[in-house]
C-alpha cells in the first residue's frame, strides 16, 4: 500500500508541528526558571515567531516575580527593611502562581493575551529578547 501525499496535505502537516512547537515554548516559558531557560535558549532560537516571543517576555516577568517573592519569603534577611516582608512575599507568591496558571491557560489557547496589572510592561521591559 502506497500512500500519497499532496503539497497541501505536507504543508499543513509541518504548519501543525510548528504550531505545537510554538506552543510547547511558550507553555514552558511559564514553568521554573529552568523551563524558561529551555523555553529561550533550546526551543525559542529553533522556531522564532511573535506568538513565542510573546510568551517568552511574559513568562520571564512571572519568573523574577516569583524569584523576589521566594527572597521576601525564605531569604535569610535579604529583605528584612521592608515590614512585613515574609507576608508580602506569600502575596507576591500567590500573584506569582495566579500570572503562571493565566500565562498557561493563554498559551494552551494560542492567545497572546498579556497578564493583569504587568503584562504590557513586560513587553516592554524586556523588547531586547529577540
Amino acid at each position: 500500500m502506497q500512500i500519497k501525499l499532496n503539497k497541501m496535505e505536507i504543508q499543513k502537516t509541518n504548519q501543525n508541528s510548528k504550531n505545537e512547537s510554538s506552543k510547547l515554548t511558550a507553555i514552558l516559558a511559564y514553568c521554573t526558571p529552568i523551563g524558561w531557560f529551555i523555553s529561550y535558549l533550546i526551543l525559542f532560537k529553533d522556531n522564532k515567531n511573535d506568538y513565542t516571543l510573546f510568551h517568552i517576555r511574559q513568562g520571564l516577568g512571572v519568573q523574577i516575580i516569583a524569584t523576589i517573592a521566594y527572597l521576601m519569603s525564605y531569604g535569610a534577611g535579604v529583605f528584612d527593611f521592608i515590614p512585613m516582608n515574609n507576608l508580602l512575599g506569600w502575596l507576591l507568591r500567590i500573584t506569582a502562581l495566579v500570572f503562571i496558571i493565566i500565562g498557561i491557560i493563554g498559551a494552551i489557547n494560542n492567545e497572546k493575551k498579556p497578564l493583569p496589572v504587568l503584562g504590557e510592561k513586560f513587553q516592554e521591559w524586556f523588547k531586547g529578547i529577540n
